[in-house]
Protein backbone atom coordinates (compact mmCIF):
# COMPACT_ATOMS: atom_id res chain seq x y z
CA UNK A 1 0.00 0.00 0.00
CA UNK A 2 1.35 3.26 -1.17
CA UNK A 3 0.92 6.47 1.28
CA UNK A 4 0.72 9.57 -0.19
CA UNK A 5 0.18 13.07 1.49
CA UNK A 6 -0.46 16.65 0.23
CA UNK A 7 2.21 18.86 -0.06
CA UNK A 8 2.91 22.20 -1.23
CA UNK A 9 3.00 22.80 -4.65
CA UNK A 10 4.20 25.96 -6.93
CA UNK A 11 1.32 26.54 -8.15
CA UNK A 12 0.09 27.28 -4.47
CA UNK A 13 2.80 28.99 -3.29
CA UNK A 14 2.38 31.30 -6.55
CA UNK A 15 -1.11 32.06 -5.54
CA UNK A 16 0.07 32.51 -1.59
CA UNK A 17 2.88 35.33 -2.63
CA UNK A 18 0.03 38.28 -3.13
CA UNK A 19 -1.61 37.68 0.03
CA UNK A 20 2.07 38.36 1.70
CA UNK A 21 2.27 40.90 -0.06
CA UNK A 22 -0.69 42.76 1.12
CA UNK A 23 0.44 41.99 4.33
CA UNK A 24 2.88 44.55 4.23
CA UNK A 25 0.83 47.34 4.55
CA UNK A 26 1.79 47.49 7.88
CA UNK A 27 4.91 48.57 7.39
CA UNK A 28 4.76 50.28 3.52
CA UNK A 29 7.86 51.60 3.37
CA UNK A 30 9.87 49.09 4.75
CA UNK A 31 11.45 46.42 2.87
CA UNK A 32 10.73 42.64 2.95
CA UNK A 33 11.79 39.08 1.64
CA UNK A 34 8.93 36.44 1.63
CA UNK A 35 10.71 32.93 1.95
CA UNK A 36 7.58 30.15 1.29
CA UNK A 37 8.31 26.92 2.67
CA UNK A 38 6.95 23.11 2.15
CA UNK A 39 6.85 21.34 5.64
CA UNK A 40 9.71 19.17 4.64
CA UNK A 41 11.31 22.80 4.79
CA UNK A 42 12.54 22.85 1.31
CA UNK A 43 11.94 26.85 -0.22
CA UNK A 44 9.42 26.38 -2.72
CA UNK A 45 8.77 30.47 -3.80
CA UNK A 46 10.89 33.60 -2.18
CA UNK A 47 10.79 37.02 -3.29
CA UNK A 48 12.81 40.00 -2.58
CA UNK A 49 11.41 43.38 -2.42
CA UNK A 50 13.76 46.34 -3.86
CA UNK A 51 16.61 48.20 -1.44
CA UNK A 52 15.49 45.15 0.87
CA UNK A 53 19.25 44.16 2.59
CA UNK A 54 20.38 40.42 1.76
CA UNK A 55 20.59 39.78 5.35
CA UNK A 56 16.95 39.75 6.22
CA UNK A 57 16.29 37.96 2.61
CA UNK A 58 18.40 34.97 4.16
CA UNK A 59 17.02 35.24 7.49
CA UNK A 60 12.97 34.74 5.61
CA UNK A 61 14.86 31.65 4.65
CA UNK A 62 16.08 29.91 7.64
CA UNK A 63 12.81 31.37 9.47
CA UNK A 64 10.73 29.72 7.12
CA UNK A 65 12.96 26.20 7.50
CA UNK A 66 12.87 26.32 10.73
CA UNK A 67 9.00 26.96 11.23
CA UNK A 68 8.16 23.49 8.87
CA UNK A 69 11.15 21.54 10.93
CA UNK A 70 9.32 22.76 14.45
CA UNK A 71 5.86 22.07 12.54
CA UNK A 72 4.70 25.50 13.15
CA UNK A 73 3.95 28.89 10.70
CA UNK A 74 6.96 31.36 11.18
CA UNK A 75 4.91 34.18 13.13
CA UNK A 76 4.68 31.71 15.59
CA UNK A 77 8.27 30.97 15.43
CA UNK A 78 9.22 34.52 15.16
CA UNK A 79 7.32 34.57 18.50
CA UNK A 80 9.01 32.59 19.84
Amino acid sequence: MRIQKAVLSWEDARKAMPLCWRRRSKAPNRPIAIAICDDQGELVAFARMDKCAPLPADDRKQEGLYGAGLGSDTKAFGER
